[in-house]
């Protein structure tokens, strides 16, 4: 899907579709479950060249 969206941001020049999935995944991830912790230090959406996000369980 990464692909996808970077060939949609390329091809018409709105970068900005991209950082809002970008952001969407961080308020549903972020907020999924109590034990759930989402993290990730960049996004192909603000231009980084991969999107190293991890969810790892909470003891």
């Amino acid at each position: 899907m990464f692909l996808e969206l970077e060939d949609i941001r390329k091809r018409y020049g709105c970068t900005e579709i991209v950082r809002g999935f970008c952001d969407a995944d961080d308020i549903c991830y972020g907020h999924m479950h109590p034990k759930i912790s989402w993290d990730r230090t960049k996004t192909i959406g603000y231009g980084y060249d991969c999107c190293d996000f991890k969810a790892t369980i909470k003891d």
